[in-house]
């Protein structure tokens, strides 16, 4: 074997320009495959960074019903944490409230973190880089005992490294807190990904009772050391049924499920992933069917020699086994220049995909990539030099002598080739036939009417922290975060340029923060299923003037709404009206929200809620003074972004200076945001759809070429007996064209196909597009048709040139 791939690496070098080639063509669908790969591994095989991963697992709530619960309330976490014995450690987590001002360093800063309700470093397998995680002790801490985890961002960034920060307070919401410990990087990252995670404070159930009714914690736990996702979800199911009247009918109705961390998370992302391999690997195929061409002609070319091996006494085995090395040796350099080209991508795709939520999942070579890279190698090595190597052992020895002495020679194989080059263009249509349903689907999303103005709009968000929020009560809470509201909102409107100004809990399609769904039912239907969820946002009359949101009946909120003792009322959109109240007027019903009611005074236009292709959804709106969550800010102004934001931070710094903000972002950006997974895919399916086109006529090209090549004596004789050069360009571009056009017609059938499964499996990539859509059929058929003919033309012309006595000169 040794001494086949010292021969095949000689025969190789002797022609540079093929070898050349085919190491190129490799390394493009290598690298490819390789880079793509990449992403598989960081999201979906390699082991999440925690300690055991595989026996952490997450809760959620399935309903049947599609409208499904990824988080649970307070009550039924703190019941499981306190009577499972299949899972060892149980906690929850919870971002409400849990945007706070760092202050005392100069200028405050907005830093985002949890609150947790146990030791969540320790439950993940993890250490603090300094100090200790929670104990029990902490979750009931009080008064000047409050307890904080920082990450090292926050004090490498802000506290300025300070070596003997643990056990140094620090003031967080206006409130002193004593730093216990440092953890590293964003431990949450595999669990709630897009959560922020500066610091980690307890949620201290047992010092806020009233917590346990919160519907937002996140769970996670670690089970027990002789159990199982199949025994916990057993023991849940029977700890909910035990304490059933604790919970809301919502949580007694629905299923618990229990999935690993892994499985829980890795749906969405898994799909599109795979997705994207498939369609990378097809460019390989289509790579391997251009080597194998290549290596058609060259056998052809080297036919008399290995004839003459095989007469000589080498067995067929043996001829076979040297073309092998060589196709193996030719991909082992493609794979070594698919690293290459792998390598100088990676920055270029971490930059593409948006990895701010998943900091330690960035894109790199490991041993598993090594691993994927060497294997599709040697597989692709011996599929492209499989076939020339069976061509030359059935044509066997007596053909190749027979052809030394004829000048003519007609390849067995040409059908073979044939084939190839149908199969490229078939491949290359599918994956044209993709990007054009994906790209017809990103521009029916952007174009979708949102139900609402974003035009010259911009929102920031302001965690307003009460003084000191442990012991504010909700009450105080909402009062602070109006007046706070109040104000701030007079004096935006005061800036020079700004139309108008007002407050809203999230503005709508903010693919950070998206709207919060509720659970909702009406008085009149006590015993629905808790099933239906809708939008809650928390806005002020003015939110609708600005956003340009219709009523269409009844009124809105106006200023009397905002008193704490004002009557719980609401706002319900079109949507929701239709579908909860078909056969009655709902103004003056009374609606359930997570257990709390509220009168309907009004109905409004439906709007895009979340994300763009999700299109509109049902959305309850209440006045500010009903929630004590942070706020964001509505501004309608024609001012850039830059000359706004200077004046919003003075207005924020007269109010309460040391009140930080968010980013000031246009909602026209936040929408076009929302669909930045798109943009990645269609990106990822262009760029591998050109150079799929650009392999297949390149294949065309060559295969057209070396047919032409296999028959210049026919030519020249054709041509010698009165032929015209038009016609002989006809006969050439028609077996060019015929070839394309079998392609194109499989091709499309497949790209049909292909797209109706991954509509089925992945429902959010075709948006309003039918994968039978005529106008991408038949842009695609023609676009493929002209590259194709093209790419026979040039040696169609070849072919006419030929001169009739040099042909037949030829031997």
């Amino acid at each position: 074997m040794l001494n086949d791939l010292r021969f095949g690496l000689r025969q190789l070098m002797k022609s540079p320009g093929f070898t050349l080639i085919t190491v190129f063509t490799l390394a493009i669908g290598i690298g490819a495959n390789t880079a793509i790969f990449s992403m598989i591994n960081a999201y979906l095989i390699k082991p999440l960074p925690y300690g055991d991963p595989d026996r952490l697992v997450s809760l959620w709530h399935d309903s049947g019903t599609g409208n499904n619960g990824f988080f649970t309330h307070g009550k039924l976490l703190a019941d499981i944490e306190a009577n499972s014995e299949q899972i060892a450690a149980f906690i929850g987590a919870t971002s409400n409230q849990s945007s706070l001002s760092l202050t005392g360093i100069g200028t405050p800063k907005m830093l985002n973190g949890l609150q947790v309700t146990g030791p969540l470093l320790k439950t993940l397998g993890l250490s603090p880089t300094q100090g200790q995680d929670f104990s029990e002790d902490h979750q009931s801490a009080t008064g000047d005992h409050l307890v904080v985890l920082l990450s090292e961002n926050v004090w490498k960034q802000y506290l300025n490294s300070d070596p003997d920060i643990v056990g140094k307070s620090i003031v967080l919401g206006h409130q002193s807190y004593t730093v216990i410990g440092l953890f590293e990087g964003k431990p949450t990252q595999a669990w709630i990904h897009w959560a922020s995670c500066d610091f980690l404070i307890p949620a201290a159930l047992p010092k806020h009772p009233w917590k346990e009714n919160y519907w937002e914690f996140y769970t996670l736990g670690r089970l027990a050391p002789d159990a199982s996702v199949a025994s916990a979800t057993q023991e849940i199911a029977a700890i909910k049924s035990q304490f059933s009247n604790r919970y809301s009918q919502f949580v007694r109705e629905s299923k618990v499920v229990i999935q690993t961390l892994r499985d829980g998370g890795s749906d969405f992302v898994s799909k599109t992933t795979y997705s994207l391999l498939i369609a990378v690997g097809l460019v390989l195929l289509i790579a391997c069917a251009n080597v194998a061409n290549l290596l058609f002609a060259r056998a052809t070319a080297r036919q008399s020699e290995l004839a003459l091996r095989t007469a000589i006494g080498a067995s067929g085995w043996r001829i076979v086994r040297l073309l092998l090395c060589e196709s193996t040796l030719l991909s082992l350099a493609g794979a070594a220049g698919g690293l290459i080209i792998c390598i100088n991508s990676l920055p270029l795709l971490n930059s593409l995909v948006d990895l701010s939520n998943w900091p330690e999942m960035e894109f790199a070579i490991d041993f598993r990539v090594l691993a994927f890279t060497l294997t599709i190698s040697v597989a692709t090595g011996l599929l492209f030099g499989v076939f020339p190597a069976i061509k030359v052992l059935r044509e066997g020895s007596a053909r190749g002598l027979n052809e030394m002495g004829r000048s003519f020679t007609r390849s067995r194989g040409n059908g073979l080739q044939a084939s190839l080059i149908v199969c490229e263009i078939a491949l290359s249509v599918v994956l044209l036939v993709s990007i054009g349903l994906l790209l017809k689907s990103t521009n029916n999303a952007l174009n979708e009417d949102r139900g609402f103005d974003e035009s010259n709009s911009y929102s920031f968000i302001v965690a307003r922290n009460p003084k000191p929020i442990p012991e504010a009560t909700n009450e105080e809470i909402r009062l602070d975060r109006t007046r706070f509201s109040t104000e701030l909102v007079g004096q935006l409107k005061q800036i020079p340029g700004v139309e108008n100004a007002t407050m809203i809990s999230q503005p709508p399609m903010d693919p950070r923060n998206g709207v919060w769904r509720k659970v909702f039912w009406r008085d009149d239907q006590p015993d629905a299923p808790r099933n239906y969820t809708a939008g809650f946002l928390t806005v002020n009359g003015d939110a609708f003037s600005i956003l340009d949101i219709p009523l269409i009946r009844g009124r809105l909120f106006d200023p009397s709404d905002q008193r704490i003792d004002a009557q719980r009322i609401a706002i319900i959109d079109e949507i929701l009206a239709k579908e909860k109240f078909p056969d009655t007027d709902p103004i003056g019903h009374t609606i359930h929200i997570d257990g709390l009611d509220y009168q309907v005074v009004g109905i409004v236009g439906s709007i895009i809620s979340r994300w763009l292709d999700e299109g509109k959804d049902s959305v309850v709106y209440a006045p500010q003074i009903h929630s004590p969550w942070n706020t964001s800010y509505l501004v309608k102004s024609r001012l850039t972004q830059s000359e706004l934001e200077g004046k919003v931070l003075q207005s924020v710094a007269t109010v309460d200076p040391d009140q930080p903000i968010g980013t000031l972002n246009k909602l026209e950006q936040l929408a076009k945001d929302t669909l930045n997974y798109r943009y990645v895919i269609n990106i990822l399916i262009a760029l591998f759809g050109a150079i799929a086109i650009l392999l297949a006529s390149i294949g065309i090209y060559g295969l057209m070429t070396h047919l032409v090549e296999q028959r210049t004596r026919e030519i020249g004789i054709r041509l010698a007996i009165g032929a015209f050069p038009h016609e002989i360009i006809g006969m050439v571009l028609k077996r060019g064209i015929g070839l394309a056009a079998i392609g194109i017609g499989t091709g499309l059938a497949c790209g049909v196909f292909a797209m109706l499964i991954l509509a089925h499996s992945t429902y959010y990539l075709l948006y309003h597009v039918s994968p039978y859509d005529p106008i991408v059929l038949v842009s695609v058929a023609i676009f493929v048709f002209l590259v194709t003919a093209f790419a026979s033309w040039r040696p169609a012309r070849s072919a006419s040139t030929i001169h009739p006595s040099q042909a037949l000169q030829l031997d």
